[in-house]
């Protein structure tokens, strides 16, 4: 693992697109805006925020900002690399940072070009951490925590608990452990998203060192009870990777379903819709949104966006709305409310050369 589970999963993409070579064109009802020049450095876009703003990790090994303009973030003294892994509609931006083999969790904000680093606090026994998602009003980090000394922070087989950081005045709070549930011990998380005084975080939880056991759950807090989301038929297992509110109590969530001990990684793309109240979540609804490939983004429309392989090739991006799939371009990896795609595709040519675009629909 790299930087995080969803990290994870887009370097499985880049390594069949740089083997098969993803096509590098857009669908017609889009205009592309290039954040980026085609790198042998990885670059790769994480987020993107309501105004289309964008974060990531990009060459030199570290975060960037993206408003129009490309700002490289840096990274604090001594760290191999950066990445940015959420941002929100106030341009704060949740990264992760790695010194040696330490990751640690930051906010970071950019002002004039100068990058702030704040570091996230940990917990006694766990002196690794790193993100994965931020609420659109900047106020709430999520993550994992890792035992402190553990090699690869996430991983479910080893020791990661699923954590929020709230704001607390001019910093940040010491970070909320998610409860993991009757006869889990670990957790990570893969979103965050907020109703006024509700946030729901999405994650995993599993038992420590037991393959193929996940299950994917919300964090409703403050309540911090979880409630687990099913799968359908004989696709029990599943795995999320975004949420977004979707107004008054309903949410939606972006993921995939598995057969148990299924080999690939690659499942069936899906769309929760969940109710969630002040005391409690209610699944409502599921529909597969690709019948081979990964979800990544949602946006509050329950539109999705990811990376379809139903062609038996290097497989395609991907838009879902209404029951409807369009396939072409390259593999999105996160929309905004305007319906705005970040995603990044290799060079027809150079195929190992990558590069991150803003997608645009069309008016």
């Amino acid at each position: 693992m790299i930087y995080g589970p969803r990290f994870a999963v887009l370097m499985c993409i880049l390594v069949a697109a740089l083997l098969l070579s993803v096509p590098a064109s857009a669908a017609s009802s889009y205009t592309t805006t290039v954040v980026g020049p085609f790198s042998q450095q990885y670059r790769a876009g994480l987020a993107l925020n309501n105004s289309g703003h964008v974060t990531g990790g990009t060459t030199g090994a570290q975060a960037f900002f993206y408003d129009g303009t490309l700002h490289p973030l840096g990274k604090p003294s001594g760290a191999r690399f950066s990445v940015g892994e959420g941002i929100s509609d106030t341009d704060v931006i949740a990264a992760t940072a790695q010194v040696g083999r330490v990751r640690n969790a930051d906010a970071v904000t950019d002002a004039a070009d100068h990058a702030v680093w704040t570091p996230l606090a940990d917990l006694v026994g766990y002196g690794e951490s790193q993100v994965e998602g931020i609420t659109p009003d900047g106020r709430a980090i999520t993550g994992e925590l890792c035992a402190t000394g553990d090699p690869a922070c996430s991983h479910l087989s080893t020791h990661s608990l699923a954590v929020v950081w709230e704001r607390s005045g001019n910093g940040w709070s010491v970070p909320r452990v998610l409860a993991a549930g009757k006869g889990a011990t670990v957790s990570s998380a893969a979103g965050i998203a907020r109703n006024g005084t509700t946030t729901v975080v999405a994650g995993t939880i599993a038992t420590a060192g037991a393959a193929g056991d996940w299950k994917s759950v919300l964090w409703l807090l403050p309540l911090n009870r979880p409630f687990q989301l099913t799968g359908q038929g004989a696709y029990t297992q599943t795995r999320v990777s975004a949420i977004a509110h979707g107004g008054g109590t309903t949410f939606y969530v972006a993921g995939s379903i598995y057969k148990p001990n299924l080999a690939t990684p690659y499942g069936e793309g899906a769309l929760w819709t969940v109710t969630c109240t002040a005391t409690a979540c209610r699944q409502t609804d599921l529909q597969i949104v690709t019948p081979f490939g990964e979800t990544y983004g949602v946006n509050s429309h329950a539109v999705v966006t990811g990376y379809d392989r139903t062609d038996g090739g290097a497989g395609t991006g991907f838009v879902w709305q209404n029951g409807k799939e369009r396939l072409g371009g390259p593999s999105g990896v996160g929309i905004n409310n305007a319906g705005q795609i970040v995603a990044w595709r290799i060079h027809p040519v150079a195929t190992r050369n990558a590069q991150v675009v803003l997608r645009t629909p069309k008016s």
